[in-house]
């Protein structure tokens, strides 16, 4: 276990090495001193695992949504084109609506969602076509081939549903967090080093975590319709509002995370280790480790929240304006990730390590907090 400790501390995204007892900030213990740059994190999990993790992209998948972010698509697909034309080789077909080459658009074709990792943010167009910018370590920033429908990014990998439903992932996968399993899928998640998916019947399948040390692939044998993965746990939301979590499991790395609240919830977002969730009323109630006030939730009415590592966002129902809350001391871990919100509406977003990124009204992309290796310079 010290050894995959180590390994998810050096991708940034891991609070959990430190004595739960104590309310104090995980990285103050003698393992998790030094929250590695990726230049460095990509070389010592590389040799850490015992061999360099595989570009794996399954070009034949297809599918889902992710972390409880809408995305509902506007305007025509690529599929919907009566003759769709490859024009630049990037496997996607120009559709009227979305072809970039298009006068009538003039600009690349309008995002439909965003997803942020731990230092890389990926973006997914009308046309199905997927782009992403900030860290490469593993390829994870190369551009995945095939019409997608959602997609999930993790801490050094990232996974989609392509448009006949099957999974695609790609980036890191020296714990398998890469290599999903065949079937048809509707939702998935990524989490540090795993990720979940949910089929049609509502069935969770993960993959990843190889070890399997914090239980976070192990889903219960329920039906779920919204799923979302923290660093080591996984939360999901059933066709009654029941909240059910899982991982997390574990000395030094159970902060509470992976307990299943009473009562009835629209949706949840998982954080590092903690997760927030909107109830029936539109209201958030979080738990687990609240170090930086990430589980003070603000009161008011959301649409939508997401968990980063030491934050959450959500996008209030009256105006959708992004409200951001925990941590924000000034500290070497604020980087604006709370402060640096939007002033303008947004119709999606997405919290990553120590960063977000969202898709504004006018369906262009803005993302705020930690640039080091250009994972807030969108597209």
């Amino acid at each position: 276990m010290e050894r995959f400790c180590w390994v998810i501390w050096m991708l940034a995204l891991f609070p959990g090495c430190g004595d739960k007892d104590q309310e104090v900030d995980p990285c103050a213990e003698s393992e998790c001193d030094t929250q590695a740059e990726p230049d460095s994190a990509e070389e010592d999990t590389g040799s850490e695992s015992g061999s360099d993790s595989e570009f794996d992209r399954d070009t034949n998948g297809s599918s889902d949504s992710d972390d409880g972010v809408d995305t509902d698509r506007e305007g025509d697909s690529a599929s919907d084109s009566a003759s769709p034309v490859d024009s630049d080789g990037d496997g996607v077909p120009a559709s009227d609506d979305c072809d970039d080459s298009d006068p009538d658009w003039g600009l690349e074709c309008p995002w439909a969602q965003v997803s942020c990792g731990a230092y890389i943010s990926c973006g997914l167009r009308q046309d199905g076509s997927v782009e992403c910018w900030g860290y490469d370590g593993h390829d994870i920033a190369e551009t995945p081939i095939g019409i997608f429908e959602t997609l999930a990014v993790g801490a050094d990998h990232a996974c989609g549903i392509l448009e006949d439903k099957s999974l695609s992932c790609w980036g890191s996968d020296y714990e398998g967090q890469s290599s999903p399993p065949a079937g048809e899928y509707v939702a998935v998640a990524s989490g540090s080093v795993h990720s979940c998916a949910v089929d049609a019947e509502g069935d969770v399948t993960c993959w990843g975590a190889s070890s399997n040390d914090f239980g976070q692939i192990t889903p219960p044998p329920d039906s779920f319709e919204q799923i979302s993965a923290g660093n080591v746990h996984t939360c999901a939301v059933d066709g009654g509002g029941q909240v059910s979590c899982w991982g997390g499991e574990g000395e030094g790395v159970d902060y509470g995370q992976g307990e299943s609240p009473e009562g009835t919830f629209a949706s949840v977002g998982a954080g590092g280790a903690f997760n927030c969730a909107i109830d029936e009323t539109g209201e958030l109630y979080c738990w687990g480790w609240n170090g930086y006030g990430q589980t003070d939730a603000p009161s008011g009415v959301f649409k939508t929240v997401e968990g980063g590592q030491y934050h959450a966002c959500g996008i209030r129902d009256a105006d959708n304006q992004v409200e951001c809350w925990g941590i924000e001391d000034g500290g070497s871990a604020d980087f604006g990730q709370v402060g640096g919100s939007p002033k303008e509406p947004v119709l999606s977003l997405s919290a990553g390590g120590y960063h977000n990124c969202a898709v504004l009204s006018d369906q262009t992309l803005t993302c705020w907090g930690n640039n080091s290796v250009g994972q807030t310079d969108a597209p």
